[in-house]
């Protein structure tokens, strides 16, 4: 059951050691350590709010009452679900509690078939309702087989971008195919995406830094939009889909013009990235809600100028995700203790709002262009080959002392490694292998170390040289340690780099070449 402002003495804050938030109306939920809110929203009535949590499980709750409608984390169930091949995949599950239509007033989507104690506890309403109230048999939720799909906010259709697979859209009444797409979103099943409130548009990252906007009936791209140098990291459509919002892990927000492509305004400077946007109508006006997990702001649209931005400092707000009602007069705020604040927007607006040292500002510049990337990875490079250059010496002695304690016998030796250990350390290890199988590993104590500085991660040359994600990192730490072992290591020593799958070979460091 939520809880109302007044319900506790000091107001709910003060119970759940979170630091206070302006305009709050209701909590929702019990606090709990560790859990978080994925995403947030409202059903279209406005009566119900969906907070889609780890691991895939969703809770419902009454706006108006605070009642926990509906809870799918009973980790037994999903264990049942999970033993029995013969009902639907359990990742399945989330797309049905996800959808709730029929139930919650989502739209006229896919309606699971309820149980008998499933028909009795909708009528009597005595707790919250679980997946044993559910028939997940159903033939609808046979069909529904993708791991993370986004269901259109009417219910109706439900997007599918499983790797290797086209972009489809599904009718989820039918489960039948309204349209695919080869150009296909590069997050897979994990990135930012979202649907047009009329589900005739929906919008997800088209290649690193690229915003694409695809056309549901038809499967084709509308516009690709060039408004970041690192992977995007929220997309939101306005309510009446004239307008789209995108946050960037560079750190901006681009608001763009849907029907044309054009971008209205930007800004830079939310450290990290923003990581959940919200696009709302209040009173008329539409807004752009944003946080960053430390802070949270409401800014004007179409100029993005700021309205209010409260929180950070020392005093991290800990917001995991936001989501408006459709009357525009509630914010939903997902918080890092497993509840959701219900923040009246009003109040909100009126509070107070400056941030000591605030980096976030419009930027009166365009977005980058893919040449800005092109130049903006080159200098990168050219950054780290320079500082690996200076640890030539140090990697040397490295492979030196450890070529002098192999064990007898050893004929070959394979480094493990991730590529951000050129910026986080201790990512790297060895393995010395003889006829008979393993004989010793260890780490090289260089790579206990960063190599990089971490500043040098947030920066936009970083961004733009990550495509695909740490590939371009790999391949300059690969050259250099062939360089090194080349020049130290016995020619009859094979040794090679065991690199992320993202890559799928080895690296020979005597060759200086992939292998497969």
């Amino acid at each position: 059951m939520g809880r109302a402002v007044g319900d506790w003495e000091g107001g709910p804050e003060a119970q759940l050691a979170l630091p206070p938030l302006p305009g709050v109306v209701r909590v929702l939920g019990e606090p709990a350590p560790g859990g978080s809110s994925e995403s947030l929203r409202f059903s279209n009535d406005g009566r119900i709010v969906m907070a889609s949590l780890y691991q895939g499980m969703s809770r419902a709750y009454e706006v108006t009452t605070g009642e926990l409608v509906l809870d799918t984390s009973a980790y037994q169930a999903i264990d049942r679900l999970k033993a029995n091949p013969r009902r639907a995949r359990w990742t399945a599950i989330r797309f049905i509690f996800s959808t709730l239509a029929g139930f919650i007033g989502l739209g006229p989507g896919l309606s699971p078939r309820l149980t008998r104690r499933g028909k009795e506890l909708l009528k009597q309403r005595p707790g919250p309702m679980g997946l044993d109230d559910f028939d997940l048999a159903a033939r609808q939720v046979r069909k529904i087989e993708d791991e993370w799909p986004v269901l259109s906010p009417d219910g109706r259709v439900w997007a599918s971008a499983e790797m290797d697979a086209p972009l489809a859209f599904i009718d989820a009444q039918t489960g039948g195919t309204i349209s695919t797409s080869r150009k296909r979103t590069t997050a897979g099943d994990t990135g930012p995406r979202v649907f047009s409130r009329d589900a005739k548009l929906f919008s997800a990252e088209r290649k690193t830094g690229l915003v694409g906007i695809w056309d549901v009936p038809s499967g084709k791209v509308r516009h690709e939009l060039k408004g970041h140098t690192g992977d995007l990291a929220a997309v939101a459509f306005s309510p009446d889909g004239t307008l789209l919002a995108s946050a960037g892990a560079d750190g901006t927000i681009v608001l763009w013009n849907v029907e044309t492509g054009e971008w209205l305004a930007r800004q830079v400077g939310w450290e990290g990235g923003a990581s959940s946007i919200e696009i709302l109508s209040h009173r008329g006006t539409p807004l752009l809600a944003a946080t960053d997990m430390a802070t949270l702001g409401l800014f004007e649209i179409p100029s993005l100028e700021a309205l209010t931005r409260i929180g950070g400092g020392a005093e991290s707000l800990e917001i995991s995700a936001i989501g408006g009602s459709p009357d525009g007069a509630l914010l939903a705020a997902g918080r890092l203790d497993d509840t959701v604040h219900l923040l009246d927007i009003a109040v909100l607006l009126a509070a107070p709002g400056y941030i000591e040292g605030d980096t976030v500002r419009v930027a009166t510049s365009p977005p980058p262009t893919e040449e800005d990337d092109r130049r903006n990875a080159e200098a990168f490079e050219e950054f780290v080959k320079a500082r690996l250059a200076e640890l030539d010496g140090a990697l040397d002695g490295e492979l030196r002392a450890l070529l002098a304690a192999l064990p007898r016998g050893t004929t070959r030796v394979a480094f493990n490694f991730d590529p951000l250990l050129l910026a986080d350390g201790d990512s790297v290890s060895w393995e010395a292998f003889g006829r008979d199988g393993s004989l010793a590993s260890g780490t090289p104590a260089l790579f206990s170390m960063p190599l990089l500085p971490a500043e040098s991660l947030s920066t936009p040359q970083y961004q733009s040289a990550k495509s695909p994600p740490e590939d371009a990192l790999a391949k300059l730490f690969c050259a250099w340690m062939a360089r090194r072992w080349q020049a130290v290591a016995p020619p009859d020593l094979k040794a090679v780099l065991v690199p992320p799958e993202s890559l799928d070979e080895e690296f020979d460091l005597r060759k200086g070449r992939w292998k497969r």
